[in-house]
């Protein structure tokens, strides 16, 4: 006769498998394939983007690995703190894997390297998380690209939504999520394994 205690490791194994093999099937859509456009390309590698640490970046040199983007600015007083108490672990949760955590400043006058740095060091980023500043002509070019919605208001404040972008190791845009959603998070840190194992 098969005893209790067997009958529930059975049963927890069988969960874990059927939970495994959903996971392993899970397919993620691709939403966007713009970036292997070669014109593109040309475009975004001629854009004088800057990181926090005031060095060039293309963003190309990040196709080895998964790409979460998202848009912000440094004086936000609404959305951005509470995006940023759900990206900052993500980051550190994800330092030692292929992934890089690349934040655009919409409000780049203000938002100057040094501005940026600052931030970096006061929510202690890692070496897998950079903080960028280009011209708002690239800026709103990059948001089209990304499929992420700025814009300037008529009272002179800037907007975004709490989105992220995740890319693959093609540069394909595999999902949009909102970052302050905890469904969305999780959906996102799903998809993340998933893509880390292809």
């Amino acid at each position: 006769m098969i005893s209790s205690n067997f009958k529930i490791f059975y049963f927890a194994l069988c969960l874990g498998v059927i939970s495994c093999n959903q996971n392993q099937s899970k397919k993620i859509p691709v939403i966007s394939s713009k970036f292997q456009n070669l014109e593109v390309k040309k475009e975004l590698e001629g854009m004088d983007i800057r990181s926090h640490l005031n060095k060039k970046v293309n963003l190309y040199n990040f196709s080895d690995k998964l790409q979460l983007i998202n848009f912000f600015f440094v004086s936000c007083p609404t959305i951005c703190p509470a995006m940023e108490n759900e990206l900052t672990p993500l980051a550190r949760e994800y330092k030692e894997k292929d992934v890089i955590f690349l934040s655009f400043t919409i409000n780049p006058e203000s938002d100057d390297i040094e501005s940026l740095n600052i931030h970096a060091k006061k929510i202690k980023s890692g070496q897998n998380r950079l903080f960028l500043r280009t011209n708002k002509n690239n800026i709103e070019k990059l948001a089209s690209l990304y499929l992420a919605q700025i814009k300037n208001g008529e009272d002179k404040f800037f907007y975004h939504t709490s989105q992220v972008v995740l890319l693959d190791k093609s540069m394909k845009i595999r999902g949009l999520y909102d970052i302050l959603n905890k469904d969305e998070v999780d959906l996102l840190e799903e998809d993340i394994e998933i893509l880390l194992k292809n």
